[in-house]
């Protein structure tokens, strides 16, 4: 049938991209949200069923195509979920993700002037073959292994031969890695394989489900010999059952001309271009000053070690994660920063939080995973009593949604945001990074 002759599809504009990056069309009833849409597209749309929240609907047609619409270089885009702005140029895919930053800060975080405040986002040198590091899903059915990342809104395998975004080194890997799985008895209980690229090669960690066979361990093994992996390790449910089979402790990337350590549990920035970007925003934001630096949620010292390197008369790094706060241990000692000191806190909970010896004219950077960092806010925000005389607050944010509340927070403490920069750490997808700098 003709899609124009079928009564429940309808035409609408989009008019501009929702946080997320669904299109959105006004009708009489509200806004209806439709994934793989681009501003100024003129559409046919089928409403899709469903009670409450945001009315939804799927994509029939491009009649019209708006102006940063652009075909995708991938040919799975659409039915893998790994990107989802590919469809977008680079100036289409900017001015989103800035609107994704304000839009929230505006409503979320209660910053009137939220587009004063938030730059421009520029789009990196190399938005392609970036990506090194990834989850892969593993779907083993009869007679096939499916290797490759979930379909939109599913945890359904979507195989992948190559991938553009990936780095060069885990793309070559999907081919012989499915096999290699496909082989393995335990393969059945292998949910994920993740790969990262160090300077001394790829390591892979291998989530079993339970402990692989001697049979398999040799199977692993020999592939790492095969494919020259600079690490092995296996996995069983959290992090601390990480087991090394193949390699050494750590793997390296460089930063600010740094050399930096990091395991094979230990989170690392997806794109090492704009990593440095990064952390040259983040240095902007501290500023000049011989003042003692804590670096919040430290991880291996991706940020610390770099901001110790300013000259700062003492620097202190906050880290949950042992091994992550042991590699950033060994990178502080080897870049023979003294004014260095680390400490173990989930600084989740408000009396850690509250334990820090706080008290001292500092400034505060924190780079707090996607749930953000709301008891340190609330805290710094005077929410729970205590007493601090931070200056200045560098926050370091994946997620929009919470960098607004958590912002939101500190302005009813006093606090005034300055500036926002975002960062395109993941060029294709709707994810945005982004750096705010507070001061009061």
């Amino acid at each position: 049938m003709n899609p124009a002759e079928n009564q429940s599809i309808l035409e609408g504009h989009i008019e501009r991209l929702l946080p997320g990056g669904l299109g959105c069309v006004s009708t009489p009833d509200g806004l209806v949200a439709i994934p793989g849409t681009a501003p100024g597209d003129d559409i046919r749309y089928e409403p899709l069923p469903g009670g409450g929240g945001l009315a939804r609907g799927r994509l029939v047609e491009v009649l019209r195509p708006g102006p940063g619409r652009v075909e995708p270089v991938c040919p799975l885009y659409g039915e893998c979920g790994g990107c989802g702005l590919m469809h977008l140029g680079p100036e289409a895919v900017c001015a989103a993700k800035r609107d994704f930053l304000v839009d929230s800060l505006r409503r979320l975080g209660r910053v009137a002037d939220a587009e004063q405040k938030v730059a421009p986002l520029v789009w990196p040198d190399q938005p392609l073959g970036y990506r090194i590091r990834a989850g892969l899903k593993v779907h083993r059915r009869t007679g096939k292994t499916l290797l490759g990342f979930h379909a939109p809104e599913s945890h359904r395998v979507v195989d992948l031969p190559s991938c553009p975004v990936l780095h060069g080194r885990l793309s070559d890997l999907l081919t012989p890695l499915r096999e290699l799985i496909s082989t393995l008895a335990g393969g059945d209980g292998l949910p994920q394989v993740d790969g990262v690229v160090g300077f001394e090669g790829v390591g892979l960690v291998f989530h079993f489900l339970e402990s692989p066979s001697p049979a398999d361990r040799q199977r692993l093994m020999g592939f790492s010999r095969e494919q020259k992996l600079a690490g092995l390790w296996l996995q069983q449910g959290r992090k601390h059952t990480l087991e090394r089979l193949v390699g050494g402790e750590y793997l390296h990337y460089r930063v600010a001309g740094m050399k930096v350590a990091f395991g094979p549990g230990d989170f690392i920035q997806g794109h090492a271009q704009e990593n440095e970007r990064l952390v040259a925003t983040t240095r902007a934001g501290v500023g000049t000053g011989r003042g003692s630096l804590w670096d919040l949620f430290c991880g291996v010292g991706n940020l610390t070690i770099p901001l110790a390197a300013m000259g700062r008369s003492e620097v202190l790094g906050v880290e949950s994660y042992a091994p992550a706060l042991q590699a950033a241990r060994h990178n502080g000692e080897r870049e023979n920063l003294s004014i260095l000191s680390w400490r173990e806190l989930d600084l989740f909970r408000p009396e850690k939080v509250a334990s820090l010896p706080w008290g001292r004219e500092q400034v505060v950077v924190m780079d707090p995973p996607r749930t953000g960092a709301v008891a340190v806010a609330r805290y710094l925000g005077g929410v729970v009593k205590g007493v601090s005389r931070c200056e200045r607050v560098v926050y370091v944010s994946c997620a929009p949604a919470t960098l607004a509340r958590d912002v939101a927070i500190l302005q009813k403490g006093g606090w005034s945001l300055e500036r926002v920069t975002p960062i395109e750490m993941f060029p294709h997808t709707v994810h945005v990074e982004a750096v705010a700098v507070l001061s009061r």
